[in-house]
């Protein structure tokens, strides 16, 4: 992390923390980021498991989608997220590919839920400029 990023944690009640267990434990997460095609590439890992017959759902940038119901692309907050990741599972949803975006993973998103399965698309320089970060190598 670097100088000035700021965590933004939210608490969330016990029940919303409950709630939330009870999902991720249904769930299988592939969790995706990067600097490019993280949209592309976690609509392609909810391609796969619906090519081998399972049900699918998918949240990215551009929007969420649970067996092809299109759930819109609006900025999703956590109940959102919940309600989203609920009505998956009680679809009988077993895969979640979910979009981490390098704003999310600082906000502590992948701790609070945490894949079981990470693809890290690619690092760019001008990702690394616009988010004022820099390597460190020894």
């Amino acid at each position: 992390m670097t100088e000035g990023a700021v965590r933004k944690r939210v608490l969330l009640p016990a029940e919303v923390v409950a709630r939330f267990d009870a999902a991720q434990a249904r769930l299988r997460t592939v969790g995706v980021t990067g600097t490019n095609g993280k949209s592309t590439t976690t609509s392609m890992v909810a391609a796969i498991v619906e090519a081998a017959g399972e049900p699918w759902a998918r949240l990215t940038t551009l929007g969420g989608c649970v067996n092809g119901v299109d759930l819109g692309s609006r900025k999703r907050s956590v109940g959102e997220f919940l309600a989203t990741v609920e009505r998956a599972v009680a679809a009988g949803v077993r895969t979640l590919a979910l979009e981490y975006t390098s704003k999310s993973l600082l906000e502590g998103a992948a701790q609070r839920w945490r894949p079981h399965v990470s693809v890290f698309t690619n690092l760019t320089r001008d990702h690394l400029d616009r988010k004022s970060t820099r390597l460190n190598s020894s």
